[in-house]
């Protein structure tokens, strides 16, 4: 059985996530999607789609307090003893919880290979074994399409801010109704999305936006438990992956 020791310390913590990324996305040679992603720190670069997806949505849960801090390439495996030349795509610190620090790999689930899988397990060990929760979010699962159309709507309207008139009006309606539709039909979906992202009402960001979304006057929270849990999964979820 692993033993689990408690999470790097608070100095240890701030000292990464003000340090600069260990593998600078933006200025990469290969061939490959740099997304940006505007943050409460500045700019951050999601390598490839899903971990910009990843990106954009741990930054609307930030907005709404679920998420303290995170940070894209945030350390090297090998400061903290694991293997050199590996860099994890995410670091997250929740606001509460038993396990505040998370890291996060955003990957292709059809590129999840048996040595992908091996060096996986063995990175979940390491960083399990200083406190630090690991999850793999994949497009089969956590960055599912419906979630990579509905966050990249969400950062659109993050950064369009709906005027403060139309958003109390967008306000008073959704008080009055369960579905997103009504408030498309009225206020049209650039600034309906606007409100939605700053919070003047609330949608499941895991889902795809469609008339019949539900909407929520306070932010549901119980529809992100299961993203930094832990022991929901089988004991071959490893295994299942590559699937």
């Amino acid at each position: 059985m692993t033993t689990h020791k408690r999470e790097p310390t608070g100095a240890w913590r701030d000292s990464i996530f003000n340090s600069p990324p260990r593998r600078c996305v933006e200025t990469q040679s290969k061939s490959t999607t740099r997304v940006p992603v505007s943050t409460e720190t500045g700019w951050q670069f999601g390598d490839g789609g899903h971990e910009a997806t990843g990106l954009m949505l741990v930054r609307h849960l930030q907005t709404f307090g679920v998420v303290k801090r995170f940070k894209s390439q945030p350390f090297a495996l090998e400061e903290i003893g694991g293997h050199k030349g590996r860099v994890p795509d995410l670091l997250v610190e929740l606001e509460t919880g038993p396990v505040k620090l998370h890291v996060v790999q955003a990957k292709s689930k059809q590129f999840l290979t048996e040595e992908v899988l091996q060096k996986l397990g063995s990175e979940r060990v390491l960083l399990e074994s200083k406190g630090i929760g690991y999850h793999v979010w994949t497009n089969r699962d956590r960055l599912s399409k419906p979630t990579w159309q509905t966050v990249r709507m969400l950062d659109k309207g993050f950064r369009s801010r709906v005027p403060n008139d139309i958003a109390e009006r967008i306000h008073t309606r959704a008080q009055s109704e369960k579905m997103l539709g009504p408030l498309l039909l009225e206020f049209g979906w650039e600034d309906t999305i606007s409100a939605a992202a700053l919070g003047v009402f609330h949608i499941n960001a895991l889902e795809k936006l469609h008339e019949l979304t539900p909407i929520y006057l306070h932010f549901p929270s119980h529809l992100y438990a299961d993203l930094f849990a832990k022991g929901n999964a089988p004991s071959d979820w490893w295994e299942g992956l590559a699937d």
